[in-house]
């Protein structure tokens, strides 16, 4: 016999996809998904819009903020030798930075614990980016914030910056006080 007022398992199983999103709750998610069930043009409008993004944006090669070209708009034909590169953890943190200098930006941070390594912050390509003559920058930035996690990848950055020959500051978002190392 049915409980009465038990929830379906697909309504269950959209919950556990909401609730993976960050700062989205189990009881959030709950109500979100009992919301796209009552409103279907919601939900239509909702997977219409998931399918494009999914479709036609990515993570831009030399920056890897989001874009809809293969290179974004700020990175095509401009990666030049010589300038300041910015290593930030979110594309939102691109608008602080000097418009002459260039982001790098992870998507995240060093996390072991939630299957965050190296690899899904790209930086393998920022290594190869310090490497090569022909985009290496005068100077890496890393601007982190100052949890475990931040100070974590901030040092891997640097041992990458080391490797490659390249001076890197660190910034820290909390005070003017950085510490620049050749």
């Amino acid at each position: 016999m049915a409980t009465r007022g038990a929830t379906p398992a697909p309504l269950l199983a959209l919950a556990q996809c909401l609730d993976q999103l960050p700062g989205i709750g189990p009881k959030a998610a709950a109500r979100m998904a009992r919301k796209l069930v009552l409103q279907p043009a919601l939900a239509a409008d909702l997977e219409a819009a998931l399918a494009t993004v999914q479709q036609q944006v990515a993570l831009c090669p030399v920056c890897r903020c989001y874009s809809v070209n293969s290179v974004c708009r700020q990175c095509d034909g401009v990666v030049e030798a010589g300038t300041d590169l910015w290593v930030l953890a979110q594309p939102e943190q691109l608008a602080d930075i000097d418009t002459a200098a260039q982001g790098f930006v992870l998507h995240g941070l060093l996390s072991p614990v939630e299957g965050i390594g190296p690899e899904q912050l790209g930086l393998g390509s920022l290594y190869q980016r310090l490497c090569d003559p022909q985009q290496q920058p005068s100077r890496l930035i890393i601007c982190l914030d100052e949890s475990v996690e931040g100070r974590t990848t901030g040092f891997y950055v640097q041992t990458l910056a080391q490797r490659a020959g390249v001076p890197f500051l660190q910034w820290s978002e909390t005070d003017s006080d950085s510490t620049a190392t050749d």
